[in-house]
């Protein structure tokens, strides 16, 4: 919906400037009718900059109309509004000069006359951005998201000036300008995906680089207090009232600035979560059934006959269910994922009466009839079989920061699958010969190595892929059981089928027992390194090797360990459906041969009665021992100003920057030249973390007492800008608050004594 004009005035001030007044609202269409505005003689339009401390961001202001109302509520429409939907213009000698939309909850109007009373309609330029929610992705500048929050208000303005009064650079001396720092917009969501407001957005991006914005002469203008400084052109204040009153800004001992990097040690990817509504266990107990919004198979303890009861299963020893969604729901997407094939189905595993852990996940295969007693039919859901490039799942893209070719090598990605990969009818029993034991004895006599195919790219901010995960050479040649040998690369393009794989083993005893089996994870992939060709390229000889696995390769968590990509991006993981799975060559055990043994090995896919899988999880990991999960916690900055004061200022920030490289933070800003992470800015001469250049901002503003003046003053039309005062010699002053009576022409100001950045942060 479009805004167009609905109400117009003009007045001509005391001092001979023509103002018009023009009220816009959202409709489907021109008004037919614009009325005419008339106004109040006395104050007809006040515009209000409340006075704001030196390291406040947002100075705001407020303008509050005064109409004739020509007949009984003629505006009363002008308060049943959502905000946002009713904004004013107004010109000055036909050029815009401020814009703000109504504010509803300040309408008033008198009640005891039908017609010719006033009406006061108060109008604001950022005061709805705290009602107003963060909605964008993605990494973006500082300007695109401050032009967002700024086209979000509704207000109309002549641009945004970020250049003019802006002294910070990088330190290779090019200028540091809103469009050439960029921070990532999952910063500003919560752990439960609840935005910022979009004035703790600006807020946010903006008070570490001790920058403020304010709407002044029809634009928005976003300066920091040293070029407001050293701007070239000071005016001179000029008063008109019979008194002015001087005093002094207030002193600080310290200020302490704290970043939250929002670096912990949680998934990047969220875990799978059923998105339908479950039902109650006690109604799970027939073997098979559906209800409103759900459909379920229930399973005993194993398939004996002792827990029926003429040819009926006993409802009061129903072990588990596995919960799935009914007919006619549709498909719901978990938030952990962008695709889910449809011949999958996403579960939900309910204990009833047995000790099962609850999980949730995506199903590939289900079923019954397995030389045993069936209890639902033969399949359920999707043969078993080995992979053929069918996806299964995609996960959601998640942001992966570029780092320099040094400092990626301190990291590693993990990727970890937990998947039940399960020939038994109740996974969470011990086999036996009603639990599937002659299946499971098969499985575990000839199946050692099993593995997942998937996939992991990198894309672009456009989509486009940049490059994937290969770890092939690996998976068809065998390495040696330590991160240095067993090591995938990153190629151009997109991953597909084939180019890596999930490995299912067990890590301390892989020629004997087999890495599967109710839940499990996958161990780094090390290929088939039974086979002894180490090498790429080198053919099978017939000769085998015991693995050849370090102990402290043992000792890593589960995951495959993947080098730290060579471009930043969103990365995306695909699973496939399907498993392989391979024997091992067991010294003194070459009869049968190791061909003889793989063809058993896959013999036993179709021995598989669950083939059920969680969400995929994507961590980055430090390069060292224990391979820990690269978090950052907050990061304090102290600095003292005025150890005489009593004060101290405390600020907290969502960006900043963090003294090493720190993939996993969100809120540090980065260069988008070179996608490279801010570690350091220069501004004033001095060069250090963007905190400590704010701490010694502010000590140039609070280490001493500042003069104050207040008092009637000519109305100042123009720019931000440093002023003067004729008795006040040297020193600049800038607006910190001021009321425009436009009519009068006149202002009732308030203006603070100011200093360039002058002191580096004493931390000390």
């Amino acid at each position: 919906m479009a805004m167009y004009l609905r109400y117009q005035g003009e007045f001509l001030s005391r001092d001979g400037v023509t103002w018009r007044i023009e009220i816009h609202q959202d409709s489907g269409e021109a008004y037919s009718h614009v009325g005419e505005l008339t106004f109040e003689a006395d104050g007809p339009l006040i515009i209000d900059w409340d006075v704001r401390s030196k390291e406040e961001v947002i100075c705001g202001s407020s303008a509050t109309v005064r109409i004739i109302s020509p007949g009984d509520r003629t505006y009363q429409d002008m308060y049943t509004i959502e905000p946002g939907s009713i904004r004013m213009d107004v010109y000055r000698d036909d050029v815009l000069y401020w814009s703000g939309t109504l504010d509803p909850e300040f309408y008033e109007e008198p009640y005891e006359r039908s017609s010719n009373y006033t009406v006061a309609l108060t109008f604001s330029d950022f005061g709805v951005l705290d009602r107003l929610s963060y909605g964008l992705s993605k990494e973006l500048t500082i300007r695109e998201i401050l032009e967002h929050c700024v086209e979000r208000s509704g207000i109309n303005t002549n641009g945004i000036d970020a250049d003019t009064l802006t002294s910070t650079y990088f330190t290779d001396g090019v200028k540091a300008s809103l469009g050439s720092l960029s921070v990532r917009s999952d910063n500003f969501y919560d752990e439960d995906g609840e935005p910022m407001s979009l004035k703790e957005v600006i807020e946010g991006i903006l008070q570490p680089l001790a920058l403020k914005i304010v709407q002044k002469a029809g634009k928005i203008w976003v300066y920091d207090l040293n070029a407001l400084y050293h701007y070239r052109e000071p005016r001179a204040i000029s008063w008109s009232g019979d008194s002015s009153t001087m005093g002094t800004d207030k002193v600080a001992n310290s200020v302490k600035i704290t970043f939250s990097p929002y670096a912990n040690e949680e998934e990047m990817l969220p875990e799978i979560t059923y998105p339908y509504t479950l039902p109650e266990p006690s109604v799970l107990t027939s073997t098979f059934g559906e209800g409103l919004g759900y459909a379920y198979y229930s399973y005993w303890p194993d398939v004996s006959s002792d827990h029926q009861h003429q040819g009926e299963w006993d409802p009061n020893i129903t072990w588990f269910a596995f919960v799935y969604p009914g007919p006619g729901l549709g498909t719901k997407i978990p938030n952990a994922l962008s695709y889910v094939n449809p011949s999958a189905r996403l579960f939900h595993i309910t204990p009833v009466n047995g000790d099962v852990p609850e999980s949730d996940g995506v199903a590939w295969t289900i079923q019954d009839n397995l030389f045993e007693m069936p209890t639902h039919g033969d399949t359920v859901f999707n043969s078993p079989s080995e992979p053929d490039g069918t996806v299964l799942m995609r996960t959601i893209r998640v942001q992966i920061p570029k780092m320099s070719t040094s400092d990626k090598d301190k990291f590693y990605l993990r990727v970890v699958l937990e998947s039940q990969i399960d020939p038994r009818y109740n996974p969470y029993r011990d086999k036996g010969d009603h639990n599937s034991g002659v299946n499971y004895d098969e499985i575990e006599k000839y199946v050692r190595w099993v593995f997942v195919p998937f996939s992991l790219t990198i894309y672009d901010n456009s989509g486009k892929a940049v490059c994937h995960y290969d770890n092939s050479g690996v998976y068809e040649n065998g390495a040696i059981g330590h991160l240095n040998y067993a090591k995938g690369e990153w190629k151009p393009g997109p991953g597909g089928y084939g180019s890596a794989w999930l490995a299912y083993y067990d890590t301390d005893d892989p020629l004997n027992k087999p890495g599967i089996f109710g839940w499990k994870s996958n161990r780094h992939c090390i290929g088939r390194c039974d086979l002894g060709h180490f090498k790429k390229g080198t053919k099978y000889s017939g000769y085998h090797t015991e693995p050849h696995i370090y102990a402290s390769f043992n000792r890593l968590d589960d995951g495959e360990y993947i080098p730290y990509p060579p471009e930043g991006g969103y990365a995306e993981i695909t699973v496939y459906a399907g498993v392989k799975m391979f024997s091992a060559e067991l010294w003194g055990a070459r009869i049968p041969p190791i061909e003889y043994k793989d063809n058993k090995a896959k013999a036993c896919i179709k021995l598989l009665r669950w083939m059920l899988y969680k969400c995929p999880s994507l961590e980055v990991v430090e390069n060292n021992i224990g391979y820990a999960v690269a978090s950052v916690g907050d990061i304090e900055h102290v600095g003292y100003l005025n150890r005489s004061a009593h004060d101290e200022i405390s600020i907290d920030t969502v960006c900043g920057s963090v003294d090493g490289p720190a993939p996993l933070a969100r809120g540090v800003y980065t260069r988008v030249s070179d996608s490279s992470q801010v570690m350091e800015l220069t501004r004033g001469g001095f060069t250090d973390c963007p905190e400590k250049l704010l701490i010694g901002t502010l000590h140039s503003q609070f280490a001493d007492r500042k003069t104050t003046l207040s008092g009637e003053c000519v109305l100042d039309p123009g720019m931000p800008a440093p002023l003067t005062e004729a008795n006040q010699d040297d020193r600049l002053f800038m607006m910190s608050g001021e009321s425009q009576d436009i009519i009068a022409g006149t202002s009732d100001a308030t203006f603070v004594e100011f200093r360039p950045d002058e002191y580096r942060a004493q931390t000390e």
